[in-house]
């Protein structure tokens, strides 16, 4: 029986898991091409630089209701 199974490979971890070096490069394509037409770090994006100067952060959806519907049980 025990030939059915597969066979078990070592996991690799990388020197960054959490890939916080890519997201701390300062050369990336999309920050040189901002640059470029006038923006700098810490301003916000938009006509008037209103826009947000943060990162969106991610949240966890740990339940089946769907994107933006609303838990109201009256």
């Amino acid at each position: 029986m025990a030939m059915l199974s597969e066979p078990r490979r070592k996991q690799k971890w990388s020197v960054d898991p959490r890939n916080n070096t890519w997201s701390n490069d300062e050369s990336r394509f999309g920050q040189k091409m901002l640059e470029k037409m006038g923006w700098s770090k810490g301003k916000g994006l938009g006509a008037r630089e209103q826009g947000s100067t943060e990162n969106i952060k991610v949240q966890a959806k740990n339940n089946t209701v769907g994107l933006g519907a609303a838990e109201n049980y009256e």
